[in-house]
């Protein structure tokens, strides 16, 4: 409380000392200090994750609030930015040599996590968000980033957007990115990187295979495809001199969208022809499998 004390006609003003660190209704309770930079925070269970700069990623037990100590780290080529936590992976921003980069990092043992995958983008990969089996990437100059991180081990990019700004945060409902954009903003639909349909404009009533991907692919590709009504259908892969290989599927499928997964492990490099046929119709489309 301020004070005023007065000796004749001079009045000083008695002040409160003001303490920097200390606040107002919130207390410290445990702290840690003695990273590089300490950039974003990730909390999961019992577990903070920091992407610490360049130090890379810094795991501490949080379980006693007042004692946190490191449990695990991971020293990462590039200065980490920002981190998302997802189930057993967590996901880092990095930028480094000119480039962005999403590292996954295995965090099954946090007392040992390893990288298992990464994808550099061409922008700063300022920020992640993960929503399903994607990560969305604010890139800085190169806009919105959309990869596909259902393999931890092989990332791939399903799409992007050039934004007008500079894309510094993103927040991802459904089929929609909000992207802060420096002096823009604005609202993506990702369905086609998503490969799902918009209902707004796409009924599901055609029968159609959509776009494989990723194509060409190595190993494993996604066959997304469109039903207007139940039906008996078989999926069928070719090779370039006409002969069926393998059978994807075989059965009965309600009206809809679906999605089957070709595993390619056993076969060589090539062009193949993967056709979806119904006692009606039947279409087909061509894949590269690159090995």
């Amino acid at each position: 409380m301020w004070k005023i004390a007065c000796f004749g006609l001079l009045s000083i003003v008695i002040l409160p000392l003001v303490v920097w660190g200390q606040g107002w209704n919130v207390e410290l309770v445990g702290s840690i200090n003695h990273w590089d930079l300490a950039m974003s925070v990730a909390v999961q269970g019992i577990y903070a994750y920091i992407a610490a700069g360049a130090t890379g990623l810094r795991i501490v037990n949080i379980a006693d609030q007042p004692a946190p100590y490191e449990t695990g780290y991971l020293d990462t080529p590039n200065s980490t930015g920002s981190i998302k936590v997802s189930g057993d992976y967590a996901y880092l921003t990095m930028y480094g040599g000119g480039l962005g980069e999403l590292c996954i990092v295995n965090i099954t043992n946090p007392a040992n996590p390893f990288e298992t995958g990464h994808y550099y983008t061409p922008g700063l990969a300022e920020e992640v968000e993960i929503s399903g089996n994607y990560a969305y990437v604010a890139d800085y100059y190169s806009g919105l980033r959309i990869l596909n991180i259902e393999n931890p081990y092989s990332p791939y990019e399903a799409g992007y957007y050039d934004t007008p700004g500079i894309s510094h945060n993103i927040s991802v409902v459904g089929i929609y990115a909000y992207v802060a954009d420096e002096d823009h903003f604005e609202i993506l639909d990702c369905s086609e990187a998503l490969f799902v349909y918009n209902l707004r404009q796409n009924s599901a009533n055609s029968f159609s295979l959509r776009p494989y991907y990723p194509n060409p692919f190595n190993n494993t590709t996604a066959i997304p495809f469109t039903l207007d009504k139940a039906l008996p259908v078989k999926i069928t892969v070719y090779n370039n001199l006409g002969q069926e290989v393998e059978i994807v599927f075989k059965g009965t499928l309600p009206a809809g969208n679906h999605q089957q997964w070709w595993n390619a492990g056993g076969f060589s490099s090539g062009v193949y022809t993967v056709t979806l046929e119904s006692p009606q119709k039947i279409q087909s489309q061509k894949v590269i499998l690159i090995k």
